[in-house]
C-alpha cells in the first residue's frame, strides 16, 4: 500500500516511524476476516480505519499529519 500525504514534514514523520507505522498497520490488519476485505466497501473502511490508526501521534510533540488518501497497490486475501 502507498500513503499519500499533503506536505513534506508528514512524510518525514511516517520515514522516522517506519516500525511504528508498519506494526499499527499489521496489527490492523491481522485483526481482519477475509471476508471483511473482499468487498470494494471493505476496502475503502479498512484504508479509513488506516488513516485514523495512523493519526495517532507517532511521538511527543508530533504535529498532525496531513493524510490524504491510502492506496492499494497490491491486495491479496488468504
Amino acid at each position: 500500500m502507498t500513503l499519500r500525504v499533503g506536505n513534506e514534514e508528514s512524510k518525514v514523520i511516517l520515514e522516522e516511524h517506519m516500525p511504528q507505522v508498519r506494526s499499527r498497520l499489521l496489527m490492523l490488519l491481522s485483526g481482519k476476516q477475509a471476508d471483511e476485505l473482499t468487498s470494494s466497501e471493505g476496502k475503502q473502511q479498512l484504508a479509513q480505519e488506516i488513516v485514523n490508526r495512523l493519526n495517532v501521534p507517532l511521538a511527543e510533540n508530533q504535529p498532525p499529519l496531513d493524510l490524504r488518501e491510502v492506496l492499494f497497490t497490491e491486495f491479496i486475501v488468504q
